[in-house]
């Protein structure tokens, strides 16, 4: 699962894009998606990306994209990065 903040996960498997926010034309592609379709887990905060499930669901999050995209990949858990590989050389 995906921590896309404030509690929220995601399954991994579904994640089909995460989005920079600080684009304009993403705001706009997440303004004119259906209500149906676009969910919130910023608890009032600005939303600083965009997560994209298979299903066509978008959610917004309050953290960065780069952050979600290092703990998609396992690079960052929670926020910090994850140098257990490195010091496993040691």
């Amino acid at each position: 699962m995906l921590a896309i903040g404030f509690e929220n996960f995601v399954p991994k498997e579904q994640v089909m894009a995460i989005l920079n926010m600080d684009s304009n034309a993403i705001c706009v592609y997440a303004k004119n998606l259906p209500q149906e379709l676009l969910v919130s887990a910023c608890k009032n905060r600005k939303a600083r990306s965009l997560v994209i499930l298979r299903s066509g669901l978008a959610i917004k999050s309050a953290i960065e994209s780069t952050t979600l995209r290092g703990r998609l990949t396992g690079e960052i858990r929670y926020g910090r990065e994850d140098t257990s590989k490195e010091s496993e050389g040691d």
